[in-house]
């Protein structure tokens, strides 16, 4: 392999690990827990609704919980996943938080778990980022900022959910 060869395998492989690490820039520890990759999509102005997207690293012995999240985009914050009920795909609100197994590593991404943002008080757009407070069980809160970036191979619109805040659909 010549040098001109080795100089672009170089130039490639620091490229990619530059443009791969825009996506997980950010990484937020609190006690054993690491918070990363953390992003919401773009929605019209209208949307009434949106959600929040992280990964959640546990590099504790025990088990750990997150409980719920506070923003100032939304009037209220909730855990939720989405459950195979009866054939059709229903969104359920965790009252009792997430779990986050020790030593395990838990994503909530569109169609599972995500922090579901209900009564939006701004818009979500593109390229502009929100403060969102995660509250853990044993770790207490941790303060993040959420990336709004479109990621389209996700298809999950959360614009249309009741504004109804206490609701577990």
């Amino acid at each position: 392999m010549n040098l001109v060869s080795k100089s672009k395998n170089v130039t490639l492989v620091i490229l990619f690990f530059t443009v791969s690490s825009f996506s997980y820039a950010e990484s937020y520890p609190v006690g054993d827990l690491t918070v990363t990759d953390i992003w919401s999509r773009p929605l019209p102005e209208v949307s009434v609704n949106g959600a929040a997207y992280l990964t959640i690293h546990n590099n504790g012995a025990k088990s750990e919980r997150l409980l719920g999240a506070t923003s100032e985009v939304a009037e209220n914050v909730q855990v939720h996943t989405h459950v195979n009920q009866d054939g059709l795909m229903k969104m359920v609100h965790l009252e009792q938080g997430a779990e986050l197994p020790p030593g395990e590593v838990v994503k909530f991404h569109p169609g599972g778990l995500h922090v579901m943002l209900l009564g939006l008080t701004s818009a979500l757009k593109e390229g502009t980022e929100y403060d969102l407070t995660l509250e853990f069980e044993s770790a207490g809160k941790l303060d993040v900022v959420v990336q709004v970036e479109d990621r389209s191979e996700s298809s999950m619109d959360h614009s249309s959910h009741m504004k109804k805040s206490d609701s577990s659909d």
